[in-house]
């Protein structure tokens, strides 16, 4: 199997985590409201903090792709999105909850900008749209995991403690595999597309 349709498994893996964890606490509400006494708005509150880092993450995130490599960029996520569900495993109380979906929040916005550029490198022409296609199905496909999986009937009835944790296991074993490859960017390839690319469109002109 070439080598850009093993990284898009890997993408398509992480992105689908992205979705599991991002449904977790909204799968968890009832655990929450519980355990900690939150009310309904609250946990609607929670469920946002995962994406408001975004409106501050993301365009620094996307500078940062010029001056570090996707590799530690990718890194940098998955530590985020990895710490901040531990800290919401291991919380005491409601604010520890906040600052571990913060924490999420922020490897989640980087691994939006730095996955679209990854793909966006590795695949050319019919086979991009293809690929971001995939990529982009792994989202809903982890929040519906995510809704049948941590839903308290299910097996949640252990305590937040027990549920928070699994869904940042896919990131640790995704990117122990990525940091000992590390990734070889096709830049010869995509030169002699581009040329090829050239050629043609100077030659429908002649």
């Amino acid at each position: 199997m070439p080598m850009r349709w093993v990284m898009l498994l890997l993408l398509f893996l992480v992105r689908l985590s992205m979705g599991y964890q991002f449904q977790s606490v909204a799968s968890l509400s009832s655990t929450l409201v519980e355990e900690f006494g939150f009310s309904y708005a609250e946990i609607g509150t929670l469920i946002g903090f995962f994406l408001l880092p975004g409106i501050v993450v993301s365009i620094p995130s996307g500078l940062m792709t010029r001056a570090v490599t996707d590799k530690n960029l990718l890194m940098l996520g998955a530590g985020a999105m990895v710490a901040g569900g531990i800290v919401m495993g291991m919380a005491a109380n409601p604010s520890s909850l906040y600052w571990g979906r913060l924490l999420t929040g922020i490897g989640g916005s980087i691994f939006n900008v730095i996955l679209t550029k990854m793909v966006s490198e590795w695949f050319f022409e019919k086979e991009i749209v293809t690929a971001l296609g995939i990529m982009l199905t792994a989202w809903p496909i982890g929040i519906v995991l995510g809704l049948h999986t941590l839903a308290p009937s299910v097996n949640c009835t252990a305590g937040i403690g027990r549920c928070m944790p699994p869904p940042d296991w896919p990131f640790s074993a995704c990117f122990l595999h990525y940091g000992s490859t590390g990734r070889r960017r096709p830049r010869r390839r995509r030169i002699q597309r581009l040329r090829a690319l050239a050629c043609r469109c100077g030659n429908s002109y002649i």
